[in-house]
């Protein structure tokens, strides 16, 4: 009995001590695991820089556009596109503001003054010869112009709608600016120029202004390029494309077709000399074209668009006359017809043998405010032995009346006669006035232009459809 109770209380001593022990404790500390270490003579894998990325000169181009650096105050940044085109912001009275935009191409150069307290365009030189005269007005929602050419004569554009260029302009004025600061000054004049003076120019381009056809304008100078090199509400984001480029001219210089000679050795002072040349000539041709042009003509101008100077001359006495058509113009959506006096026209395949040419238009307008108009077209149809021809006439009688002031040309039909090879077709008197007034009248020395019809259905500014005669007098 003695020995069990021994070996009981053995057994509780042993489960006791094994119960209360730890691994933790002084006595008994935590056994260490055994890591393998490396042999002394290796060493461990040393990390390595990722390798560097080579950005390519075509890569650091903005839109196919590189600036150079010109180190001139006067003549700061040229910028150049792939496509030849150039633009540069200059300050030829070198007071530190820079006044002038300069735009060329293979085929034009255009010159823009800028004003230096409102920093909007004032006038525009182009290679048609003429010079642009700008006034806004409505917290510049609308623009005026006067167009002056190398003849000294003017001609005037009234209330063009410009308030889509205001919206975006104040949204690039408002927009963060971009940590590099030095191309500011130049790209905020390039963008002015380009945004206002071209973006007006070429919106009354857009919308068949009757003076923009009579003057027969080339309109160069309206390019989407200077657009795409200088977009008006994205500054901070041209600032930084260009200003990247600064530091490695040399590989964005070289994309540049006329520069890459200049690039070879990695000095790009002789790619400031040729611009330099570049500058000066564009230069060189407005002083030529001003020299054409009477100062009194364009101070004169400039006073009627401020209204300080009297309203030009109404032209009453010039518009009696005979007229004759030279040509119309007639857009119906996405169709257009621009027929020419004296010239055939053919319909499509199958019916290629129909052919019509308008012979002849004229137009009366009596110093005792009566008309007549007389309108002959000639349809042929060909592949006929003996040729099929036949003769129209339309004759059309009545009054017409023009205020100068307004621009206002009504004509009241009285009368028509429609003869088909001298047999009268139909003969129509009207008791009631049958007038149509012209949206625009726009008299030049011998050269009438009278649009008759002009809707814009979806709102965007451009005529979907519209009428337009051209007339000159005998």
């Amino acid at each position: 009995m003695k020995i069990i109770i021994r070996f009981i209380f053995t057994i509780c001593l042993l489960f006791f001590i094994t119960a209360c022990s730890s691994d933790d404790t002084p006595d008994n500390p935590p056994k260490e695991e055994t890591i393998d270490k490396p042999d002394e003579e290796s060493t461990p894998d040393e990390e390595t820089d990722p390798p560097v990325v080579e950005i390519s000169g075509a890569d650091l181009l903005f839109n196919g556009t590189a600036v150079l650096n010109m180190n001139d105050p006067n003549i700061p940044y040229v910028f150049y596109n792939t496509d030849g085109s150039t633009a540069t912001a200059v300050d030829d009275t070198m007071d530190g503001v820079l006044n002038k935009v300069i735009l060329t191409d293979t085929e034009q150069r255009t010159i823009i003054e800028m004003d230096e307290v409102s920093g909007l365009p004032k006038r525009m030189y182009t290679s048609d010869n003429i010079v642009v005269l700008y006034h806004f007005k409505e917290e510049n929602t609308l623009m005026d112009l006067a167009i002056v050419s190398e003849n000294n004569d003017t001609e005037y554009i009234d209330d063009v709608d410009v308030s889509d260029l205001a919206f975006s302009a104040k949204y690039s004025n408002n927009e963060k600016s971009s940590a590099c600061t030095e191309l500011d000054a130049p790209l905020k004049t390039i963008s002015n120029g380009v945004t206002w003076a071209l973006g007006g120019w070429c919106k009354i381009k857009q919308d068949n202004n009757p003076i923009f056809q009579l003057l027969n304008l080339s309109s160069k100078e309206c390019r989407d390029i200077y657009r795409s090199m200088f977009p008006c509400c994205q500054l901070a984001v041209t600032n930084e494309a260009y200003c990247t480029q600064l530091t490695q001219q040399d590989k964005t210089l070289a994309e540049i077709t006329e520069l890459t000679p200049c690039t070879q050795n990695g000095d790009t002072s002789a790619c400031v000399t040729a611009a330099q040349t570049t500058v000066q000539d564009a230069i060189n041709e407005t002083i030529s074209l001003v020299s054409l042009i009477s100062e009194n003509v364009i101070s004169d101008a400039e006073a009627v668009l401020l209204d300080t100077g009297e309203t030009p001359p109404s032209n009453n006495n010039e518009l009696a006359g005979i007229w004759f058509m030279e040509r119309y113009s007639d857009i119906e959506i996405d169709a257009i017809d621009e027929i020419v006096v004296g010239v055939e026209y053919c319909d499509e395949p199958p019916f290629q043998n129909e052919c019509e040419t308008l012979t002849e238009a004229s137009m009366a307008l009596n110093p005792d405010n009566t008309f007549t108009l007389v309108r002959r077209d000639l349809e042929v149809t060909k592949g006929t032995d003996p040729l099929a021809t036949t003769n129209f006439e339309l004759t059309i009688t009545g009054t017409w009346s023009y205020d100068g002031d307004k621009g206002e040309f009504t004509m009241i039909t009285l009368s028509e006669e429609d003869l088909r090879d001298g047999v009268i077709l139909e003969s129509q008197t009207y008791e009631e006035s049958n007038s149509q007034t012209a949206v625009s009248v726009t008299i030049s020395d011998t050269n009438l232009v009278i649009l008759w019809t002009s809707e814009d259905n979806d709102g965007n500014g451009i005529a979907e459809v519209s009428y337009t005669e051209f007339w000159v007098k005998s």
